[in-house]
């Protein structure tokens, strides 16, 4: 019996990865995805999305089959030029605060689609300077 719930037990812990599913990715190979805000552009040359400072890109996702699950969403950040340590990328979810740092590169969070199935994403250069922009691709839910 022990062995048997070991072995239900490391199936479950090994098998969960191997049933992820990826819902939308955003690669902004051709245009800006459906992404809108303020501020926002296609940057055609690195074929990924920019945000200018102080401004916001976002998009709501749909997923009516999932509502009220918690997603991971990862997304790749480029900041422009030197920030300061008081200048952040700011990201919520439906409102909610996911991530507020000066870090950029590979980002991961978890959020939580709302009763219908929507995850409204939004990203924000929050910086001092007009030369402090961000690029964004690769978003993954």
């Amino acid at each position: 019996m022990k062995a048997l719930n070991l072995f239900l037990f490391l199936f479950h812990l090994l098998a969960m990865p191997l049933f992820a599913v990826t819902l939308d990715t955003d690669t902004f190979n051709g245009d800006v995805d459906g992404w809108g805000g303020s501020g926002e552009s296609w940057d055609a040359g690195g074929q990924r999305l920019a945000i200018n400072r102080d401004q916001t890109g976002t998009k709501t996702f749909i997923f009516a089959a999932y509502p009220n699950q918690v997603v991971t969403v990862t997304l790749d950040a480029t900041k422009t030029a030197t920030w300061e340590s008081s200048d952040v990328i700011e990201i919520t979810a439906n409102g909610a605060s996911v991530y507020s740092s000066n870090a950029d590169g590979s980002i991961s969070f978890n959020a939580t689609l709302n009763g219908s199935g929507q995850l409204a994403l939004t990203v924000m250069p929050n910086t001092n300077n007009n030369n402090e922009d961000l690029y964004i691709d690769n978003v993954s839910i």
